[in-house]
């Protein structure tokens, strides 16, 4: 045991030397800890009856074409509000641009018309192609 811990207690030659400050680490405590105990059997079944009561067959087609007739509203309503989210935006868009136009064709000046083109540039013939996409 003796020849093992001087064996790692040597360097070795590609790694740079201990600082004479630090110590080597020690083993402070130690607890034991026992293996987990087996799991419990599991429960036995219950085997119970209950009646199972069947609304009227009327009641439960009427319920089943409401909720048809919800889930077919709450999708109409999703298309129809995706499609006007697209064009929310591109109206957005084209209204900045004619409002930054009217703007810039006030006074003349050619910094107004740089940012009017790259207004146009960068965001309307964009979202203008990407509503097209659709």
């Amino acid at each position: 045991m003796s020849e093992e811990r001087t064996v790692v207690d040597q360097p070795l030659e590609n790694t740079v030397p201990r600082s004479s400050g630090r110590r080597p680490m020690q083993l402070v405590a130690e607890k034991r800890v026992d293996d987990l105990p087996p799991p419990p059997p599991p429960l036995p079944m219950m085997t119970t009856t209950t009646p199972i009561q069947t609304a009227p067959p009327e009641i439960s087609t009427d319920l089943r074409r409401q909720a048809a007739m919800l889930s077919g509203a709450i999708g109409a309503l999703n298309v129809l509000s995706a499609v006007l989210a697209v064009r929310a935006i591109l109206l957005l868009a084209v209204a900045g641009a004619v409002g930054l136009t009217l703007y810039a064709l006030e006074i003349p000046d050619p910094m107004r018309l740089v940012a009017l083109g790259v207004y146009n540039t960068t965001v309307v013939i964009p979202v203008v192609l990407l509503s097209f996409r659709r």
